[in-house]
């Protein structure tokens, strides 16, 4: 059961560090706002127009092509 511990640690120190990023730079985009905002934005929009399914190996697998 050694790995499944040191699986679910990585896994769950993982969630927390993309958190605590996601946090600073959306905090610093509402501070600072301006060029940096905009910046913040555009690379969100970019993330958001791929569909979630290509983000997850597993969805493409399940779905198939064009899914």
């Amino acid at each position: 059961m050694y790995g499944a511990r040191v699986s679910v640690t990585v896994g769950f120190a993982t969630i927390a560090l993309a958190i605590v990023v996601a946090t600073a730079i959306g905090v610093s985009s509402a501070y600072f706002g301006g060029a940096w905002d905009l910046a913040v934005q555009r690379v969100v929009d970019a993330w958001l127009l791929v569909p979630v399914s290509r983000h997850h190996p597993v969805g493409d697998a399940v779905l198939g092509p064009g899914g």
